[in-house]
């Protein structure tokens, strides 16, 4: 049986201090049961919304090593003075979709460690967070798993190439990593 909203379930309470607390509120009444209801309802949509985003994360194959770039942890980089300019557009990019000349692509290139990859990330997570699709991929390594599939093209239970790219083709925002690198 489902008791409707404004019920009390219980009559028993634990010793926790949030049950001491809500027990000392309803007993002066300044607590009512649909208050309660939409705290837990609230508390519910925050995790599901911090379980979607660790999903879509999932999703978009960000490798472990990068899952937590973020703009913000690119700011806290030593010597990040040099790169605000590329953090500024690569950031308006990830957030809106498109850059201040509105174009709708960005293009990173430098040096090796000078942070391309975690900026490129982070750009992504921002795709991510507003509900888009995205996808990571390491060049070299979908290169060799293209070579790959090709050298096995007879084969029945090898991978077909259009099985490796199916998912780069629906993705909003597709970050080719390493491109060069090959």
């Amino acid at each position: 049986m489902i008791a409707p909203r404004g019920t009390r379930f219980w009559e028993h309470w634990c010793e926790c201090p949030d049950a001491a607390r809500y027990k000392a509120e309803w007993a002066r009444g300044e607590r009512s049961t649909e208050a309660k209801f939409a705290e837990i309802d609230a508390k519910k949509a925050a995790l599901d919304d911090h379980f979607a985003s660790k999903q879509r994360v999932k999703d978009a194959r960000i490798p472990e090593w990068f899952a937590s770039c973020t703009f913000d942890s690119f700011r806290r980089q030593p010597n990040v003075g040099d790169k605000l300019p590329v953090l500024e557009l690569v950031e308006m990019f990830g957030h809106e979709g498109k850059t201040a000349e509105g174009k709708g692509s960005v293009f990173l290139f430098g040096a090796a460690g000078a942070g391309k990859s975690g900026l490129a990330v982070a750009c992504l997570r921002a795709w991510l967070d507003r509900g888009e699709k995205g996808q990571y991929v390491w060049v070299p390594s979908l290169f060799r798993a293209l070579k790959s599939a090709f050298d096995h093209r007879g084969d029945p239970d090898a991978i077909k190439p259009s099985d490796l790219t199916a998912s780069m083709l629906t993705a909003a925002l597709l970050v080719l990593d390493d491109l060069g690198g090959e």
